[in-house]
């Protein structure tokens, strides 16, 4: 009789996880909406200074289309994650994609893979007249720092907001000083 209990409380069990699995693959498959838009704030690279009310509208994010981003898994830009899934802003600045819950990264074409950080140690391993050299300490957590971090759950998304921060052409190269002339 013990035998026949222990058979029909495993079965029991059995069923029961085999439900729960199931119940739980379901969930995590379900794919939520996410929206966003992506921005961009203008760098002022001199000139002669701007009347007030010229300055607080330049300094207004502006909508940025057509910027190709690429979103990876966890929070961390790991070069050894890879991209499952690429989207483009609309000319309005705006995307959206579906994601099943889970902790998510943004970054843009720049950062996606390791192409550009190796080029920016070798062509800047040295200091000349006009740059410093690269700070490798400072390029990897530049590289591994994401543009945006965010968590789908199965209740749903806030829409996200993404600005990037234009910079001059003799600061565009991250970790890297620039010791060279500036313009007029």
């Amino acid at each position: 009789m013990k035998n026949h209990s222990f058979k029909i409380l495993f079965l029991f069990v059995a069923v029961l996880s085999m439900a729960f699995v199931q119940n739980n693959e379901e969930e995590c498959s379900k794919k939520i909406k996410v929206n966003g838009k992506v921005m961009h704030t203008r760098a002022f690279c001199g000139g002669m200074r701007m009347p007030d009310d010229a300055w607080n509208e330049f300094k207004k994010p502006l909508p940025l289309g057509k910027k190709k981003l690429y979103v990876k898994k966890g929070s961390t830009n790991d070069f050894s994650n890879a991209t499952i899934l690429e989207f483009t802003s609309d000319s309005a600045g705006n995307f959206s994609f579906v994601l099943p819950p889970g902790e998510y990264c943004i970054v843009d074409e720049f950062k996606k893979d390791k192409k550009n950080y190796d080029d920016i140690c070798a062509r800047y391993k040295v200091e000349t007249t006009n740059y410093g050299a690269v700070d490798t300490v400072c390029l990897k957590g530049w590289f591994e720092t994401p543009d945006l971090t965010f968590t789908v759950t199965k209740t749903g998304m806030k829409d996200l907001e993404l600005i990037y921060n234009d910079k001059c052409p003799w600061q565009n190269i991250p970790c890297v000083m620039y010791k060279g002339p500036l313009p007029p």
